[in-house]
């Protein structure tokens, strides 16, 4: 006599349901990788563009580039790797972070050629350094929004560093549209960079952003704000020369930190821009109006240069108290008297500067 086992069919479709688990969870946890020579398209997340184990996604994983065919990769959708290493003989990469996240959370940026390695995010990208990552000596770009779409950005968090990253911002167009932007407000204390350039938004959160390490110079004529408890100030170092083009490019809740042999070329005309604090070689300066030699301020300094001038305030501290709770915050509260707003869970800066 014939028997048909009844749970035959179950078992099979048990079968296929683990076998779907176990590939799902292999591309899930797909580990360290290097992008091939000859990829088949510009797609970071498919397999096919790596070595066995690819794509890199994990806070353990390492994207290793060296010569290849391909040298512009997309990343769509979020992704976080321990950092990226590119071979002494690598080629330049382009990497674009458009409506996602790229995550850097552990060593960060390794360049062991002299090839540029560019990063850049719009379109609510954003590219992330957290915990000991280092930007290194890439180059990072934020874009701002236009017609609808929203800006890319550039968060430095815990304890990460700059090196000497050449980061630029860049504002949205029309000009109601957000504005890319570089946000340190998570860090743990400060961040040093090698140059800031654009002119999109630079917010602090209290913190010092050190510029000059790269020793190039640049020109900024976005805003950098104090959005966060306490006064956020920028240093300038370095040899290359810092041009500020607007007389709001620094906030009036931000200080400046000035060195000998390392210059800001006040390049404006007009009315001062008014500043929080003023400390040149580790001494604060006085309540005044500052500017170099020949820009007929009351008190000329060398390591200003240009026809525009600063106003340092004599009250700071109450300024700074009215802003104390304009943070990076997704309710788009108000962040200086610039109406620039911020929504750090979009990951999108919008408004004007005026």
């Amino acid at each position: 006599m014939k028997t048909t086992n009844k749970r035959t069919p179950y078992v099979i479709r048990s079968i296929a349901a683990v076998v779907v688990v176990v590939l799902s969870a292999q591309i899930s946890l797909a580990g360290s990788a290097t992008w091939l020579s000859s990829p088949q398209d510009s797609a970071w997340e498919n397999p096919n563009n790596w070595t066995a184990g690819g794509p890199p996604n994990g806070p353990s994983d390492i994207a290793t580039f060296a010569q290849s065919s391909q040298r512009h990769v997309d990343i769509s959708t979020s992704k976080e790797v321990n950092g990226f290493v590119f071979t002494s003989n690598s080629n330049s990469f382009g990497f674009s972070i458009l409506g996602s996240q790229l995550i850097i959370s552990g060593t960060g940026m390794t360049n062991n050629s002299s090839a540029l390695q560019t990063f850049v995010a719009g379109d609510a990208g954003q590219i992330i350094f957290n915990n000991t990552a280092t930007a290194e000596a890439a180059t990072l770009v934020a874009y701002g929004g236009d017609y609808g779409f929203t800006s890319g950005g550039i968060l430095f968090n815990g304890t990460s560093t700059g090196g000497t990253a050449r980061v630029k911002v860049f504002r949205g167009y029309p000009s109601n549209a957000p504005n890319g932007y570089l946000d340190i407000s998570g860090h743990q204390s400060g961040v040093t960079i090698g140059s800031i350039e654009g002119d999109g938004i630079v917010g602090l959160g209290g913190n010092t952003l050190t510029v000059g390490t790269n020793n190039i110079n640049t020109a900024f004529s976005g805003a950098i704000l104090n959005n966060g408890p306490g006064g956020g100030s920028v240093a300038k170092i370095g040899s290359g020369i810092l041009t500020l083009q607007n007389n709001y490019c620094i906030a009036d809740t931000v200080g400046l930190i000035l060195v000998n042999g390392s210059i800001i070329n006040l390049n404006f005309a007009g009315s001062p821009d008014t500043i929080a604090s003023l400390v040149v070689n580790s001494v604060r300066q006085p309540p005044g109006v500052y500017g170099s030699m020949t820009s007929g301020a009351p008190y000329p300094l060398p390591e200003f240069a240009g026809p525009g001038t600063v106003h340092v305030l004599a009250n700071p501290a109450e300024r700074i108290r009215q802003h104390q709770y304009a943070r990076l915050c997704a309710d788009g509260r108000q962040c200086d008297d610039r109406r620039v707003h911020y929504s750090r869970g979009t990951g999108n800066y919008s408004g004007h500067r005026s």
